[in-house]
Formats: C-alpha cells, structure tokens, sequence
C-alpha cells in the first residue's frame, strides 16, 4: 500500500475527474463578484454598503480560492492545511452577509453591540481553528481531511441563526417601509437562496463524504 501511494498521487487520481467543473464552479463566481464589486465602486455613492460588500467579496473569494485548491492540488500537506480553514472563512462571510443585509435594507450601519455580537460569534470558530480543532485526521487514500464535530455543528447553528435574522430584519422591514417592499423582497429571497443552499449542501456533503454535491 505505501508503494502504491508513493507512485499515485492520490490527490490527483481521486479527484481528476472533476477538475473541470471545479474550476468552473469556483472561478467564475469569483470573477463575477470583483466585476460586481468594481461597478460598484465607480456607481455607487453607498460608501458603508460598498465597503461591507468588499469585505464579504473578499472573504467569499478567499474560501473559493482555497476550496478550489483542495480540488486540484496534488500536495497533501497544502490540501490538509486549507483544510483546517474553509469553515472558518466560511462562517466569517455568512456573518458578513449578514451585517451587509443589514445595512443595504435599513441604509445604515449596525449598532456598536451589534457587531460586537457578530465579532463574538465567530470567536468559538476562530479558536477551535487556531488550536487545530477544525479538523482531527487526514486520510490519504482518498486526500481529504476529516472535520470535527463541533466547527461542522457551530457553522450548521450560525447558518441557520443568520437565515432566521435575515427573516426577521425582513419582516421588520416590510412593515416600516412600505415603499421599497419590491426591491427587500428581491435582496432578502437572493440572500435567503445563497445562504440555504449553500448551507445544505455543505452539509450534507460533510456528512455523506460526497463533497461533489456542495
């Protein structure tokens, strides 16, 4: 068994067929965020909201960047490491969409509470990362790491917390503004969609070990 995994990159064969599509689902979304992002700063005199939003583009981005490297890269030691942070960037950009809703449908910033309580938040996270907590076991035959229980329940809580505020910022929302209804409804339905199918998918994917379906 050591000779064959010495000789076949296992990272390579177990993943080889989806290269293609990896590349595609992760740079695109990529490209489109900075085009977005870009027309954005030139167009909008929205200076809190562009700024937020720059902040989720470029957290979102990160943890594409790194989940597209677990798919096509052959080094086990990269794939282990970036491993140990995706959930982590991930639930600091849930949050981050979280605090833009905000500001986008109410057209100002959050309370100095508020985000203290979003900072607390990704606390729990960013610890468990730090200490190596993220993640308990590397498997090389198939080149993935297994994620501990607790950063894979804690960002599944957060989802759901952060799908349940929007909901409610929504419906405070819509009765206080009855004028720009159409237009919270778009926003909050987008947000709802990314952050549901998102979540699910991940899910789901950490729990059968088919991450092909995220």
């Amino acid at each position: 068994m050591d000779l064959v995994l010495n000789t076949i990159n296992t990272c390579f064969a177990s993943t080889n067929s989806v290269h293609t599509v990896a590349y595609y689902s992760h740079l695109v979304p990529i490209l489109a965020s900075v085009i977005l992002l870009i027309f954005i700063y030139k167009n909008s005199t929205l200076k809190l909201a562009t700024n937020v939003f720059s902040l989720f583009v470029f957290s979102f981005s990160i943890w594409l960047m790194a989940d597209l490297v677990l798919w096509v890269s052959q080094d086990y030691y990269l794939v282990h490491f970036l491993w140990s942070l995706v959930d982590y960037i991930n639930l600091v950009f849930v949050l981050l969409s979280l605090y833009l809703f905000c500001v986008i449908v109410t057209g100002k910033d959050l309370s100095f509470f508020a985000k203290m309580t979003l900072f607390i938040i990704h606390l729990p996270a960013f610890f468990s990362t730090v200490a190596g907590h993220s993640v308990t076991s590397f498997d090389q035959t198939w080149c993935e790491s297994s994620e501990g229980d607790f950063i894979v329940k804690y960002k599944a809580i957060i989802s759901l917390i952060t799908i349940v505020a929007v909901l409610a910022v929504f419906f405070w929302q819509w009765f206080k503004d009855k004028e720009n209804r159409k237009r919270l409804v778009v926003i909050t339905l987008g947000l709802i969609l990314f952050l549901s199918i998102f979540s699910v998918t991940e899910y789901i994917s950490v729990l059968t070990g088919h991450y092909e379906i995220n």
